[in-house]
């Protein structure tokens, strides 16, 4: 077996470092929901290495010479992080800007400053998750067709969590 490389570590150091950085970001800001935040996690591992099984879609080459072993499509590692993402702006971010409507905040400075917050969070968020496809592209273990279905994946899985909330039992 060779050797991982340099960016093989960078890659998987990166995937551990966004989800807990998501998970803190959830248990700190929306703690019920951090238990869907873990199971939707292993959820949409399952989902992915299941789907690997099924297609069974070998490695470019140079992965193969790298070492990576089993089927490619889609990507496991964009589609834990996608889901991660997808999850935190569907079932968290949506939740505080309909917890404020229906409360009946008035937009005021501090309102809007914790707005714009969201929204840097939220690219760098993503920004993250393009990172991590683009690192298994570089790193020879995916196409990027492997990483853009990991991310479409990730949007599936975390989808249904903008209409329902498994926390209390009933659609937003």
């Amino acid at each position: 077996m060779i050797q991982p490389n340099f960016y093989d570590f960078i890659d998987n150091f990166a995937i551990f470092i966004y989800v807990f950085i998501v998970g803190v970001l959830i248990y700190k800001r929306f703690r019920n929901k951090f238990l869907d935040y873990v199971g939707i996690l292993v959820l949409s591992s399952a989902i992915s290495e299941g789907l690997k099984y099924i297609i069974a879609k070998p490695r470019p080459a140079l992965g193969i010479e790298k070492g990576f072993e089993g089927a490619s499509f889609p990507s496991t590692h964009s589609t834990i992080v996608f889901t991660a993402f997808f999850f935190f702006l569907f079932a968290c971010h949506s939740m505080s800007f309909i917890k404020s409507r229906r409360e009946g905040v008035k937009s005021t400075h501090s309102s809007r400053v914790e707005v714009s917050e969201n929204i840097f969070v939220i690219v760098l968020l993503f920004l993250g998750a393009l990172t991590v496809g683009a690192l298994r592209i570089l790193v020879g273990a995916h196409y990027p067709v492997d990483v853009l279905a990991g991310a479409v994946l990730g949007f599936l899985i975390s989808l249904p969590f903008r209409y329902y909330d498994i926390t209390i039992h009933k659609v937003k």
